[in-house]
């Protein structure tokens, strides 16, 4: 696995390039915003674009990812994360998409 590193004027990290396969191609691209990760790219067919992109909020919590099955870089799905109702479910013993009847 190689990591590189790329950083702006002041040495804040504002993207990382990672092949997690070893073949010299980059498959995942981290980008940064004031310290925090904004968004993550992923090469899942090795063409060498992207096919998954996730975005995360302030917290660095992911809040949303597509993805590209047909690889024709466009998105094909859509998945939407919201923590707090995944929180709450999770106090209530439920885990999303499942519910128990009569409630």
């Amino acid at each position: 696995m190689n990591l590189t590193w790329f950083y702006d004027e002041a040495g804040d990290a504002v993207q990382a390039e990672k092949d997690s396969d070893g073949d010299g191609r980059t498959d995942t691209w981290f980008y940064y915003s004031k310290g925090h990760i904004t968004k993550v790219e992923e090469d899942t067919n090795g063409d060498g674009k992207p096919d998954v992109w996730e975005e995360y909020d302030s917290s660095e919590t992911l809040v949303r990812r597509l993805k590209d099955f047909n690889f024709d870089g466009k998105p094909d799905a859509e998945e939407k994360f919201d923590v707090k109702t995944e929180i709450e479910a999770a106090a209530r013993g439920q885990k999303k998409g499942n519910s128990k009847r009569g409630e």
